[in-house]
């Protein structure tokens, strides 16, 4: 009940407006792409925004370099509250011009293909004790399309079949047909879990091979640190 001399307010329900056909006409340049120090074929994956109306939840969108159509995935993450698109992830092949312009156009038909098997381990050393960690069980899936793939692992370190109780892995394995990036992030950020430094040997490992070790790495609790290896050789 509302106190005297108040007056009662009473406001609309918010109803968000209608989304009804993209404002982007098919062919139309919804926004240009530079790219710096790519090779013609290196593969990439950038984000994108999108205002509000430019393009509908089950619009694709290609590339246009020099008058030539450039074949890209196109995956939504978010949308406006129209429907319309908001954000996505956008993948590819780098264009033999350097300049790319991002295109309402049919999705193209590309052929998909097999990601390579993931082989990464990271091995702490902790008080003479060694954890080890590698990708495992089922993953969330972040991309998925005929150019990229992007699985995400969250895994425990474990020594003698017992989970450390403060540190985490997590690998981001992006895939393309020709190579792989693997993002190895370790983690100190259970909540409450811990308060002290721990103190390691770190090795990890990637198809086989070394790619990184440090003696005495201090990590501190709260924090993660972040390490990123290509296959093969680093595109762009």
């Amino acid at each position: 009940m509302n106190q005297p001399g108040t007056p009662a307010i009473t406001l609309p329900a918010f109803k968000a407006p209608a989304f009804s056909a993209a404002s982007v006409a098919m062919g139309a340049v919804i926004v240009p792409v530079t790219f710096e120090d790519a090779k013609p074929g290196d593969p990439f994956t950038f984000a994108q925004p999108f205002k509000q109306g430019e393009l509908a939840s089950g619009d694709s969108l290609s590339g246009r370099a020099d008058g030539v159509y450039v074949p890209l995935q196109f995956d939504m993450k978010a949308t406006h509250p129209d429907g319309s698109v908001r954000h996505a992830i956008i993948s590819g092949r780098a264009p033999g011009s350097l300049k790319m312009d991002l295109v309402r156009a049919p999705a193209s038909p590309l052929a998909a293909f097999v990601p390579p098997a993931v082989d990464a381990v990271v091995v702490l050393t902790i008080a003479g004790v060694e954890y080890t960690a590698a990708p495992s069980g089922t993953p969330a899936v972040w991309l998925s399309g005929p150019i990229a793939t992007e699985h995400v692992y969250n895994v425990p370190l474990m020594a003698a079949g017992v989970p450390h109780p403060h540190l985490t892995v997590q690998f981001c394995v992006r895939s393309y047909e020709d190579n792989a990036k693997t993002d190895v992030v370790i983690e100190h950020t259970k909540a409450y879990a811990s308060v002290a430094d721990i103190t390691y040997d770190v090795r990890i490992v990637i198809a086989g091979d070394v790619r990184f070790t440090q003696a005495g790495m201090v990590h501190f609790p709260g924090a993660r640190w972040k390490k990123t290896f290509w296959r093969e050789a680093a595109p762009m």
